[in-house]
């Protein structure tokens, strides 16, 4: 399903209706990290790191505009990318779900796998329903994370479930949606 992303209010729409993403389903139900203390900085750098990838795989990457800080993410990028390129078959793609009710976006999609850049130097443990939103999405095919803690280097973390967990999340988030904020009685 096709679906619009308004970047002010990071919400997705189909129409007039408003899309759940994978990201605020997880926050929703209390499962992704709490960022809400957390220097814009590091959120910055990771919205930098991201763009240059997405510019360099839509070829119009110049990379002498790379600003020094994410150099270091970057050469970790061009590692990866010089051992691991596929085709992208979708750069930074926003997909819905239509029967589910969700929507999302890929990194990068190619034939082989959805792959998801992350600029950090711990693991999320949360990943793996990511990618089981994603491929909900995209195509039951192996998620990778590739991850940039910097120095110039990364790690993979793979995913090849068959995304069955997924609807069960949507159905706790529905869950969640419907029960939450419960009126207070008083007695």
């Amino acid at each position: 399903m096709r679906v619009s992303f308004d970047e002010a209010t990071h919400t997705y729409w189909h129409g007039d209706k408003e899309v759940p993403g994978v990201t605020s389903i997880l926050k929703a139900i209390g499962l992704s990290k709490d960022y809400s203390n957390v220097d814009t900085f590091y959120r910055d750098r990771g919205v930098a790191v991201a763009l240059a990838i997405e510019l360099f795989l839509k070829g119009t990457l110049d990379e002498k505009t790379i600003d020094p800080v994410i150099l270091p993410y970057w050469e970790g990028f061009k590692r990866y990318w010089d051992k691991h390129a596929e085709k992208p078959v979708f750069i930074e793609e926003h997909l819905g779900h239509e029967r589910l009710w969700f929507a999302g976006k890929a990194d990068l999609v190619t034939e082989q796998r959805i792959v998801d850049w992350k600029v950090s130097k711990s693991y999320d443990k949360v990943s793996g329903l990511q990618g089981e939103g994603y491929k909900t999405i995209f195509g039951l095919m192996p998620f990778r994370i590739v991850q940039f803690p910097g120095e110039g280097k990364f790690e993979i973390f793979e995913y090849d479930d068959k995304a069955e967990t997924w609807p069960h999340v949507i159905a706790v988030y529905n869950w969640v949606r419907k029960t939450y904020p419960r009126k207070k009685i008083n007695g």
